[in-house]
């Protein structure tokens, strides 16, 4: 099977809680194929932590989209407009973190740069492929009348989707940098075994 080789745009909490242990764990689909941030002692820490060689990490994210890789996971702070532009219309698919961005006009933008690139852009929003989910919508389908809605409620949050699973919440340990002078106060994510996570400093650091 040819794995496909996928980059990382924006190496904090997420991409170390979720997005690169998933591409490790599904190594026979998937090979890490370069790692993009704003701070260079966080791309080396997390570069080692994976096997990403020096030659794959980019502190300007339109030498990774550029590269060679076939598609991107984009997952910085702040808008996540620009850099889903670039690798779409570097001809990259697109995995985009939510929020997807910050205004109307940016998401119009990046649907057309999809389009006119001819490029895959999904955003990330898990809970809707869930099990939980997917039966909550089928149980409150209005061919039902037994699940009519409540007036004025239009919609829920599911936070627990594997019951049979531990808690649905978990802290991790934050690191700022190579350099940092200790950990910072955990971070909860959502359905995650405890990692040990690191984050850039600075203003405009990855989450």
């Amino acid at each position: 099977m040819t794995r496909l080789k996928v980059g990382v745009i924006g190496c904090g909490a997420i991409a170390q809680i979720q997005h690169l242990p998933h591409l490790r764990e599904l190594a026979d689909e998937f090979t890490i194929g370069g790692l993009s941030d704003l701070s260079p002692q966080l791309l080396a820490a997390v570069g080692a932590d994976y096997g990403v060689p020096p030659e794959r990490r980019f502190t300007d994210y339109h030498e990774l989209v550029e590269s060679d890789i076939d598609a991107v996971i984009v997952c910085p702070s702040g808008s996540h407009a620009a850099p889903t532009i670039a690798a779409a219309e570097a001809g990259k698919s697109i995995l985009v973190e939510k929020p997807m961005c910050t205004t109307v006009g940016e998401a119009e933008a990046m649907v057309a740069a999809a389009e006119r690139a001819g490029v895959v852009l999904m955003v990330a929003y898990m809970k809707r492929h869930e099990p939980a989910y997917l039966s909550g919508v089928k149980s409150s389908s209005p061919t039902r009348p037994e699940a009519t809605p409540l007036p004025g409620r239009t919609r829920g949050c599911v936070r627990r989707a594997h019951p049979a699973a531990g808690p649905d919440r978990v802290g991790h340990t934050a690191r700022r940098g190579a350099a940092s002078a200790g950990p910072v106060p955990g971070v909860g994510a959502p359905g995650c075994s405890a990692r040990r996570t690191r984050s850039g400093p600075g203003a405009g650091a990855p989450r």
